[in-house]
C-alpha cells in the first residue's frame, strides 16, 4: 500500500480532486512523523476544525489500511465541536482598527512577533504562509510593491506589499542583524529555535493574539489569526461590489482552490438581503 493506492481508493469512494490532494498530503506528514499529528489531534490548543480534518484523514487511513489499532485509538480521542460560525464572522472596522493598533504598540511582542502579526492582520495572509517567508521574499518585498510566497498546498501567490511596507522593513532588518541565509525562513527566529516548525512558530503568535484579544477587550474565541482572512475577504468583496471579475480576484489573491470559497462570503456579505428574499417566499408559500 501506498499514498497512490490510497489517493485512488478516496477517488472511488466519491472524494474530489481536492479533496484527494489534501489527504494524501497530510497522511505523507503522519506516516513521516505519527507522534506529532497524533499530539494534534488530541490537543485542545490546535484549532477544533484542523483538529477533525485531521481525525478524518486519520480515519480514513485506518479504514483503507485495515489498521484497527488506529482506529481504536481515534474512537478514544474526543472529536471537537466544530468552529462556531460567530468565530468566522468578520471583524468589524472599528475592532480591526483597535486591534492593530495594540499590535503595533503591545510591548510583550518581539520585533518579529509584531511584524508577522501585523501583515497578517493587514493583508489576511495565512499565519502559516507568513512564518515561512524567506529572507529573499521579505527583502524582495521591502524594496518593490509586490509581496510573492508560497501558500498553502504549494501555490505561488502574490500581493501588493505597499500596505505591508512597515512589516517588512523590520522583518528585512532582523533577517539583516541575525546573517540568516537568503533560502532560510522566520520560523528560527520566531521560535527562537534553528530546529523548530512551523507549527511551534504559528502556535507562537496565536497564543501572543490571545494577549491582544485580552488587551482590547475582545473574546480569545473572537479573535484569531484566520479571523483576518474573513475580515479582509469580506471587506474585499464590499469594496468591489458589482465587479463580476470580484470573486476571481479574491480567489486569485487569497490561494482558494475554487470559487466555492469565496462565494460563502459574498453570501454572508449580502445575508440581509438574502434574508428578506428568503422572508418574502416563506409569506408567499403562507398566503
Amino acid at each position: 500500500m501506498d499514498l497512490g493506492d490510497y489517493g485512488r481508493w478516496l477517488s472511488r469512494h466519491g472524494r474530489s480532486d481536492g479533496t484527494v490532494d489534501r489527504y494524501t498530503r497530510t497522511l505523507s506528514e503522519y506516516l513521516f512523523d505519527p507522534e506529532r499529528i497524533e499530539k494534534i489531534v488530541a490537543s485542545p490548543r490546535a484549532s477544533a476544525n484542523y483538529r477533525r480534518f485531521l481525525m478524518a484523514v486519520l480515519r480514513s487511513w485506518a479504514k483503507f489500511s485495515h489498521d484497527d489499532q488506529l482506529k481504536d485509538w481515534l474512537d478514544v480521542v474526543k472529536r471537537p465541536p466544530p468552529t462556531p460560525m460567530s468565530s468566522r464572522e468578520p471583524l468589524d472596522f472599528h475592532t480591526w482598527d483597535r486591534v492593530l493598533q495594540e499590535i503595533r504598540g503591545a510591548s510583550y511582542l518581539t520585533d518579529a512577533e509584531r511584524a508577522v502579526a501585523e501583515i497578517v492582520a493587514i493583508r489576511g495572509i495565512r499565519c502559516g504562509d507568513v512564518v515561512r517567508l524567506t529572507r529573499k521574499q521579505v527583502e524582495l518585498g521591502a524594496s518593490t510593491d509586490t509581496l510573492s510566497y508560497v501558500g498553502k498546498g504549494g501555490r505561488s501567490l502574490s500581493c501588493s506589499s505597499v500596505p505591508l511596507r512597515r512589516p517588512l522593513v523590520a522583518l528585512n532588518g532582523l533577517f539583516v542583524g541575525s546573517g540568516i541565509k537568503a533560502v532560510r525562513n522566520l520560523v528560527s527566529p520566531l521560535s527562537r529555535d534553528s530546529r523548530a516548525s512551523q507549527e511551534t512558530a504559528t502556535r507562537r503568535i496565536r497564543r501572543k493574539m490571545d494577549l491582544v484579544a485580552d488587551a482590547v477587550g475582545v473574546s480569545r474565541e473572537d479573535l484569531h489569526p484566520h479571523k483576518f482572512r474573513h475580515t479582509y475577504a469580506t471587506l474585499y468583496l464590499q469594496e468591489l461590489e458589482g465587479d463580476p471579475e470580484a470573486l476571481p480576484k479574491l480567489v486569485q489573491q487569497m490561494g482558494w482552490a475554487n470559487l466555492n470559497t469565496a462565494a460563502n462570503y459574498l453570501r454572508r456579505n449580502r445575508r440581509p438581503e438574502l434574508d428578506a428574499v428568503e422572508a418574502r417566499m416563506h409569506k408567499k408559500m403562507r398566503g
